[in-house]
């Protein structure tokens, strides 16, 4: 059985893979969700945490999973989707299908308020020095985390994860224009997972890329970033069918060529077979806990329930208690 290889974002762990991999009920040793060096542990002497670096470090571990089981199956979320991508292009013979989630490099993108000041020099150290990880947990669980794993990612965020994420940023402010090329060379047997009410990286980027591409793309309404979390039971049974389908092959009639010089692909069969409703299956995860309090989390007021991308009193809410707090971008901060 091929290897499933489950890649985290920022400023997550590998934990935020648990609901989504309870769902698949995966067994032991088909699966392996590594922690991208800095983000748990201190990064290896001599590691430089740039995005060219964790692209080097994942396609080791995509190598070696190759090594014992054949092509492999990568799942990737935010900077873990992206890192996705940039390896599949680089070496599509070692994979057998690919799927990402709300985050794609694209040169059309550009970067929200909160990475742009992790880029800049200074700024980025003051806000990673003020956010405590009280506020980060009390931040995550308003996106729709779970908040026993809210508080389980929060716990996390120490000075080498910090310095980890600036690296990664300062070094990456291009990485759409420069990764872009070699993404013709993806294996065709791709998913888009999206939550539509994104604050950091909008829709329409998942649109022009799957349009670019061919890839599948699955929309999830009412659903933020974290849509591999809030859609668990959703991504679960598209990645299900995404995995059994037979290898697909662009029809020799339906390439043509797009305004970029990169092929638009019509696969054999419709991507609408994934268009599955929300409502299909129970939203377990998000149901039980969407309510519940972290932990390690100061009392959090009724009104911090409902997602900020959807209300703005929620977020004025949680600004005003915590002033110091900007990792959640407004409404008009969203471009």
């Amino acid at each position: 059985m091929p290897k499933k290889l489950f890649l985290h974002g920022v400023p997550d762990t590998p934990s935020m893979w648990d609901p989504l991999i309870s769902e698949l009920g995966l067994a032991p040793g088909t699966n392996l969700a590594p922690a991208m060096p800095g983000f748990v542990d201190p990064a290896p002497k001599g590691f430089s945490s740039t995005k060219e670096a964790y692209v080097d470090w994942y396609l080791s571990e995509i190598e070696q999973a190759h090594a014992e089981a054949g092509p492999v199956d990568l799942v990737g979320h935010d900077w873990g989707a992206i890192i996705t991508i940039r390896a599949a292009s680089l070496k599509p013979e070692l994979i057998r299908t690919w799927c990402v989630a709300n985050a794609l490099p694209h040169p059309d993108y550009k970067w929200h308020s909160m990475a742009r000041m992790w880029q800049t020099p200074i700024v980025g150290e003051i806000m990673t020095a003020i956010t405590r990880k009280e506020q980060l947990c009390k931040a995550l669980h308003a996106q729709g985390i779970p908040a026993d794993l809210a508080s389980k990612e929060a716990s996390h965020w120490s000075p080498h994860m910090k310095t980890s994420i600036l690296r990664l940023y300062r070094s990456a402010k291009t990485a759409g224009e420069e990764w872009w090329p070699e993404v013709k060379n993806l294996p065709a047997r791709g998913l888009v997972f999206w939550g539509v009410d994104d604050p950091y990286v909008p829709v329409d980027i998942a649109d022009r890329f799957c349009a670019e591409t061919g890839a599948d793309l699955l929309k999830q309404e009412k659903t933020g970033h974290w849509s591999i979390i809030e859609r668990a039971d959703v991504l679960a049974a598209a990645l299900e069918h995404h995995w059994s389908c037979t290898k697909r092959k662009p029809h020799p009639e339906r390439i043509r060529r797009t305004r970029r010089g990169l092929p638009k692909v019509s696969t054999l069969y419709p991507s609408t077979s994934l268009r599955m409703k929300a409502s299909e299956k129970p939203q377990t995860f998000k149901a039980k806990t969407r309510r519940e309090t972290p932990p390690h989390c100061p009392p959090t007021p009724q009104s911090h329930n409902r997602l900020p991308y959807r209300s703005g009193s929620a977020d004025r809410a949680l600004r005003s208690s915590s002033p110091s707090l900007s990792i959640l971008p407004t409404r008009s901060q969203r471009n």
